[in-house]
């Protein structure tokens, strides 16, 4: 019969004791490795867009609008506070851009549970407000401002809500 002594004897280091090593060392690496692939399976997938050949057929056109709408020199300021999403959107010479209608997506950069669209109104001022209510943490707001049906300007705007 096997001892307590015997097994956990300092002085001496056998088979089984390296065997427990070795089986605590793979068994921790293991574990690691599939708890991180479980994580990474599980969260946000990376997918920007379905087809990038498709999208890569646009980039000129894409470019191009973009060029367009950097001309304009528009400047936008967003802001939250008591559950109010503000813009202030300025042109080159720092009036207010007025008689649009502003379109703003609002979601987390990397989650799409907390995504929503809502139609931003007119402040007084001279801005555009929207309520909705959003948790601490880091948010995107794509911004879409039409002037008579047709997308003048847009812009993907991230911000920090306090806790």
């Amino acid at each position: 019969m096997l001892s307590l002594k015997r097994v956990f004897n300092p002085e001496e280091f056998t088979g089984w004791h390296m065997f427990g090593v070795m089986c605590l060392f793979f068994g921790t690496i293991i574990s690691v490795n599939m708890f991180l692939a479980f994580s990474a399976g599980s969260t946000w997938t990376g997918l920007v867009v379905q087809n990038t050949y498709v999208e890569s057929q646009h980039f000129n056109a894409k470019s191009a609008e973009y060029q367009r709408q950097a001309e304009l020199g528009w400047h936008a300021e967003t802001g939250y506070s008591d559950g109010v999403f503000s813009l202030a959107l300025t042109d080159v010479a720092g009036d207010p851009v007025q008689q649009s209608e502003v379109t703003v997506g609002l979601g987390r950069p990397v989650h799409e549970g907390d995504d929503r669209s809502l139609q931003m109104q007119p402040s007084d001022a001279g801005g555009y407000t929207v309520e909705t209510d959003l948790g601490p943490g880091v948010w995107e707001a794509e911004l879409i401002v039409s002037q008579y049906g047709i997308v003048a300007w847009s812009r993907i705007i991230r911000f920090e809500v306090e806790s």
